[in-house]
């Protein structure tokens, strides 16, 4: 079973099963083949407030980062373009817009699938080992966005990996065991119909401020935002 831990000032946006997803930043966390991408996967399935895509965006090799963004803007209303031009600046994209993915780095290609979650203004944001094959700028962009969206009253960042990063201020921690003996059956963590929604108002525009800006105006050689 998942072993969960939260901060005693979390304020609860949604449970699951017998997991606690509160407003801010959870970790989920656990060796290879725990669990944590079924997880979200299927949390994300489970309902439309949440987002989690494959950071490798396997289907879209003949798209373009544009056309990867203008699909997602389509299916969420609260989508921030202001953050979005904000992160392609930040994580260096300008040089690639308008090329197909499969021209491509897989660094590069996981940076396209994170302007467009980090954007996409939902409420629950899944994010499947976010600082995979990026550069050390991108992960600090990265981590710099996820520590102005610790303190968020109304949204939450459920970001997996192995480790939870110690720089960041975690709600809640959960720990997804590997047994040695069964795997999680197919129904998984998050059934439609066992999730219960306690949504607070929506703040629009991103999390606390734009990191994201904010690295960009100091790196050398970026536009000022």
């Amino acid at each position: 079973m998942p072993r969960q831990s939260l901060s005693p000032n979390a304020t609860i946006l949604l449970t699951c099963n017998d997991l606690c997803i509160p407003c801010g930043l959870t970790a989920l966390t656990g060796d290879e083949g725990s669990g944590k991408t079924r997880l979200l996967r299927e949390l994300a399935q489970s309902t439309a407030e949440a987002l989690w895509l494959d950071l490798r965006l396997p289907e879209h090799d003949d798209h373009t980062p544009e056309t990867v963004w203008a699909n997602l803007q389509a299916q969420h209303l609260l989508w921030n373009a202001s953050l979005q031009a904000d992160l392609i600046d930040a994580l260096q994209l300008q040089a690639h817009l308008g090329k197909q993915l499969f021209m491509l780095s897989a660094g590069s290609r996981r940076k396209v699938a994170l302007v467009g979650l980090l954007a996409s203004g939902t409420t629950v944001t899944c994010l499947d080992q976010p600082y995979a094959a990026l550069d050390l700028v991108s992960v600090c962009v990265i981590r710099e966005f996820l520590e102005d969206a610790a303190d968020h009253p109304s949204r939450a960042w459920i970001v997996a990996d192995y480790e939870d990063d110690p720089a960041l201020s975690w709600a809640s921690r959960i720990t997804l065991p590997l047994s040695p003996t069964k795997t999680p059956p197919a129904g998984g963590a998050c059934r439609s119909g066992q999730i219960t929604f306690r949504l607070f108002s929506q703040r629009p525009g991103c999390a606390g401020g734009c990191a994201a800006r904010a690295v960009a105006s100091r790196r050398p050689g970026s536009a000022p935002a």
